[in-house]
């Protein structure tokens, strides 16, 4: 009976001392909106490392985020940065609080196979986020009411001096045919300004060119249009009432998710179904992304290895392909 009891334990101690290193590790990714790519990870993850347990955390109050960060004793191991806090993602990293992800031959080897837009995320040669569901500005036409007016469909490299001068023969249509079509429907945060704030606003070295005088004249133009109803945005109409109609508008405003394996797909289907288009160009400036997420690791993390490998596997999930494509680049 001693020698059985003694044999258990010896097999008992011999399975623990035996257990896989990070059987009792925890994982914790705060603010992240799940997705294929993060499900995918995350799977590939707990077969890895057996045992491993991964924690999600909703993190409300924004700056409890940075006064994580910058007390350099962080419990959080990958934190999804959301479009409103990609500002602070930037000052972080620009404070030292963020991990340098260039340092890890891994992640750059796949950062290169894959994107055109990872210099916006970096400061100072540091490169600290990876892009998590960036969104793309698309100008959707309604060739409907194309074809009845009679105005030219935009060419897919088209210009704000094409948009300026098709508002022109709208009205001119308009004022002929007693009509009320609009020209655009845009989303609550005027494409105009947030596609000329991506192109010319430098976080890093607080630049910007608002006081230029191209943007003031744009700034004008737009609202000529927007208090003639030749512009409207969403919001607005819909706590109007409804006085604006898709149908009664040339073109409308939206985003298409690039994230993903299917998106690359769903953007060729788009672009020549509904004869989508990007915003236009101006003075050779690439076509702005407005929004986005972005992962990073705190500088503190206390699992940076679980950490960097989680983010292996996300990056490798589908390749997101579409964001190799030059248009794509300059997001907000």
């Amino acid at each position: 009976m001693k020698k059985t009891i003694t044999a258990f334990l010896l097999v008992f101690f011999l399975l623990l001392i035996m257990k896989p290193a990070f059987a009792e590790e925890r994982l914790i990714i705060v603010n992240l909106f799940q997705d294929e790519r993060s499900r995918t990870a995350e799977e590939k993850m707990k077969e890895a490392y057996p045992g491993l347990q991964i924690e999600y955390r909703l993190v409300e109050e924004r700056q409890t985020l940075t006064t994580h960060f910058l007390s350099m004793d962080s419990d959080m191991d990958i934190v999804c940065f959301r479009e409103w806090d990609g500002i602070k993602g930037m000052y972080a990293a620009m404070e030292g609080a963020l991990e340098n992800l260039a340092d890890h031959a891994s992640l750059v080897t796949r950062r290169d196979e894959q994107f055109c837009v990872w210099e916006n995320y970096t400061v100072d040669d540091l490169w600290y986020g990876v892009p998590h569901s960036p969104y793309q500005s698309l100008v959707f036409l309604n060739e409907q009411l194309f074809e009845k007016t009679g105005l030219p469909l935009p060419s897919i490299h088209w210009t704000w001096d094409d948009f300026w001068a098709l508002a022109q023969a709208l009205e001119e249509y308009n004022a002929k045919n007693q009509t009320r079509y609009a020209l655009f429907m845009d989303n609550s945060k005027n494409s105009a300004v947030s596609q000329y704030a991506a192109n010319t606003v430098d976080y890093g070295s607080n630049t910007h060119a608002f006081d230029d005088p191209g943007f003031f004249g744009m700034i004008e133009k737009w609202k000529r249009l927007f208090d003639q109803g030749l512009i409207w945005d969403f919001m607005s109409n819909r706590k109007q009432g409804g006085i604006h109609q898709e149908a009664d508008t040339l073109m409308l405003y939206s985003e298409l998710c690039l994230d993903g394996a299917y998106s690359l797909e769903i953007f060729d289907t788009l672009w020549t179904r509904y004869s989508a288009r990007l915003l236009p160009e101006s003075d050779g400036l690439l076509p702005a992304m407005v929004s986005g997420f972005e992962l990073v690791i705190p500088a503190a993390s206390r699992h940076k290895e679980l950490a960097v490998q989680w983010l292996e596997f996300y990056m490798d999930v589908g390749k997101a392909e579409v964001l190799k494509n030059p248009l794509f680049a300059n997001p907000l």
